[in-house]
């Protein structure tokens, strides 16, 4: 029965974490209509829907294999360091490409002027692939405290950098990509 109440704390754990990302994420959206016009919103969104198809097919469902085989294998560390390396590959291609070939994949997205926008949202859906299988890591230890902290930090993160762009360095700032935000 204790294993029973471990896994439901656990899955209450990693549940909640996602959860909060989720509600302050939702909390954003004020923010984003106040800053952006609904034609700068709807580019956001937009970018967001295929950053959410991209990321499946970029990860390629190593998180689950992670998890299968850090279980049936002896050696943990080579399944964990296997996994993050072919992510770490593919992503670091995928990146690569996103920058050489911004300018065409723009276009066909109808932000000919705004080839910066296909070079950033690579570099998240990157980062995004690459921190799965630490993730998964942690779950397969059973580290839902460190988990959740990290995630949480994760959020308040990009919630405080989201405020510096929209608000301070959009601002001050002579950079002429944070001034087009």
């Amino acid at each position: 029965m204790s294993s029973v109440r471990k896994l439901a704390g656990q899955t209450a754990i990693y549940g909640l974490s996602s959860i909060i990302g989720r509600a302050l994420a939702y909390l954003l959206i004020p923010i984003y209509t106040r800053v952006f016009i609904p034609s700068e919103y709807g580019i956001v969104n937009e970018m967001y829907a295929y950053v959410s198809l991209l990321i499946v097919v970029l990860t390629y469902g190593f998180e689950t294999g992670f998890f299968r085989f850090s279980e049936s294998e002896k050696d943990k560390d080579k399944v964990y360091s296997t996994s993050l390396i072919s992510l770490l590959v593919t992503s670091s291609l995928f990146v690569l490409f996103a920058i050489i070939f911004a300018k065409p994949v723009a276009d066909i997205l109808r932000y000919p002027d705004n080839r910066e926008y296909v070079i950033w949202f690579a570099l998240i859906i990157a980062l995004d692939a690459v921190s799965a299988i630490p993730f998964a890591k942690l779950r397969a230890l059973n580290k839902a405290g460190r988990f959740a902290t990290i995630k949480i930090i994760n959020i308040v993160s990009n919630i405080l950098l989201t405020f510096f762009l929209l608000y301070f360095a959009r601002t001050c700032s002579n950079i002429p990509y944070l001034q087009s935000l």
